[in-house]
């Protein structure tokens, strides 16, 4: 299946690109999309994965609803990485 990411702020600069599209198995869920992302991309590695999993400080979001790693995707499936902001 194919899944489309937009990356936003510093992962686009780390990437090189502001689209991505990958092909990953069938029954792939975001964890797996991130993976793929940090290998394709070893910049992101650091900056999306930790030792166990999706590292906090971003958002992994489709159709305005903020997605978990456990989420399955769908062929087609729209996603965007970007970081969390802060202000006061």
């Amino acid at each position: 299946m194919r899944v489309k990411i937009r990356l936003f702020a510093s992962f686009r600069e780390a990437a090189g690109t502001k689209e991505v599209e990958l092909e990953v198995p069938d029954g792939s869920r975001v964890l797996d999309v991130v993976r793929e992302m940090a290998e394709r991309f070893p910049k992101l590695k650091d900056m999306l994965l930790k030792e166990d999993g999706i590292r906090e400080g971003y958002h992994i979001v489709k159709g305005g609803r903020w997605l978990k790693e456990s989420d399955l995707l769908m062929d087609g499936d729209k996603i965007a990485i970007f970081p969390m902001v802060g202000g006061g």
